[in-house]
């Protein structure tokens, strides 16, 4: 009996991520973690007709979205740096961001699923495994009677060593985001 490897998604519960040479900077109160593989016509023409096929480039496209403003998140996505100033009741914290290249890492989602039924075992959680990561955009806002959410998005490239640009896993104990 193996394990089965079709599963409903049916939430997340936690995500990380990790510069690269970095520590795990937890994400909180994650909504939403979505990859979008980038394909291209790859076009062969002869003997009077063409073959089209798409080719799957390596590259994906990230969005992610949580419900909390999040300053250390967001200061480990754009090497941006927190400083905290000033003693209780009067301490301040404040989010800087200056121009320079965003750091790459890994992004990872641990989702919450149900299996489907049948013979073999279901699976306890899913991993999606995001390498070669950077953001791209970080929309922030303040609204009016809602919650504002840090709503990001950002691009991954194939990792060398993992061979892979995403990793989809699919754990029979739950384990936990390393």
């Amino acid at each position: 009996m193996g394990l089965q490897h079709q599963v409903a998604i049916i939430g997340i519960e936690d995500a990380k991520f990790t510069p690269d040479g970095g520590t795990a900077t937890d994400i909180k109160k994650i909504e939403e973690l979505n990859v979008d593989g980038d394909f291209a016509d790859f076009v062969v023409p002869g003997d009077n007709s063409i073959e089209i096929r798409e080719l799957m480039t390596g590259k994906a496209t990230v969005k992610l979205k949580s419900a909390s403003l999040d300053l250390d998140a967001i200061a480990a996505l754009t090497d941006g740096t927190v400083e905290e100033t000033g003693t209780s009741p009067s301490t301040v914290a404040t989010l800087k961001l200056t121009r320079k290249l965003m750091p790459k890492g890994t992004l990872e989602g641990q989702g919450i699923l149900i299996g489907l039924g049948g013979a073999d075992t279901e699976p306890a959680d899913v991993h999606f495994k995001i390498y070669n990561f950077s953001i791209d955009s970080l929309p922030l806002s303040m609204v009016n009677e809602s919650v504002a959410e840090m709503d990001l998005s950002g691009k991954a490239y194939p990792d060398k060593t993992a061979g892979a640009t995403v990793e989809i896993t699919f754990n029979e104990t739950k384990t936990a985001i390393s």
